[in-house]
């Protein structure tokens, strides 16, 4: 794990003790510790998306399932974290589920919103012409207020213009345009009353959080050159519906 400081010169860098891992996204906490979400391939850990490591880059303990069992097809493996300083809060990619853990690997609570364009679902499946893509929790943010800011993506209405022949590649490298094929929901959440403050659909393919109401995403300009575009965030209205939580 490397970081780097505001003139992007490297700060520290850490070697997780873990075996075969396949990572997804990390969270910072405080006495440089990590929360990360990823596959280890221990008979401890396999089982359980949310990994603690300490300052040494020693695996403290792994949570984040009730029981454990592991199936490497199930989407809600793969997960969107954050933190308030003191508890993680995790979104599985197929089910619109707030969860809070303590470090300690307890769930605390568990809130799900529940949307017609957003039933859950376990197996991810690979893109292609044939199915829209489903929705996916795709980042996670809690702001210095403690709201909890979600990025969900979803199928745009021509999504199939962005999903190319077997074999073909787009400016980003690959059969799929991200940008033709997905819109992006961003939503606001009040944890404590349990309330949606605010819910707005953009007409982007949006890749995550920068900083608080800050997100990012990529573009190929007229050069073919990849561009990273941020995006500030601003919540100017609220919008309750307490009913879409539980």
């Amino acid at each position: 794990l490397t970081v780097l400081d505001p003139t992007y010169m490297v700060a520290s860098t850490t070697k997780l003790d873990v075996g075969g891992i396949i990572p997804n996204t990390l969270v910072l906490l405080p006495r440089r510790r990590v929360a990360l979400n990823a596959t280890i391939g221990t008979r401890d850990a396999i089982g359980f998306p949310i990994h603690l490591f300490d300052s040494t880059g020693a695996r403290v303990r792994s949570f984040g399932h009730d029981t454990g069992e592991f199936d490497f097809r199930r989407g809600t493996h793969w997960r969107s974290l954050a933190t308030d300083g003191g508890t993680i809060w995790s979104v599985p990619f197929t089910r619109y589920v707030l969860e809070r853990w303590t470090i300690s690997g307890r769930k605390i609570a568990a809130y799900e919103r529940q949307l017609d364009w957003f039933p859950p679902y376990d197996a991810r499946v690979n893109l292609s012409r044939d199915q829209p893509p489903k929705p996916e929790v795709i980042g996670i943010r809690v702001d210095d207020d403690g709201l909890i800011w979600t990025l969900v993506r979803l199928a745009d209405r021509e999504w199939r213009k962005g999903v190319h022949p077997e074999g073909a590649e787009t400016e980003f490298g690959g059969a799929v345009d991200p940008h033709v094929v997905w819109d992006t929901v961003l939503e606001v959440i009040d944890p404590d009353r349990l309330l949606v403050l605010a819910s707005m659909k953009a007409d982007e393919f949006i890749s995550g959080f920068v900083d608080d109401r800050l997100v990012y995403s990529l573009r190929i300009d007229e050069q073919d050159i990849p561009r990273w575009d941020i995006w500030e965030l601003s919540l100017t209205g609220q919008h309750a519906d307490i009913r879409s939580l539980r």
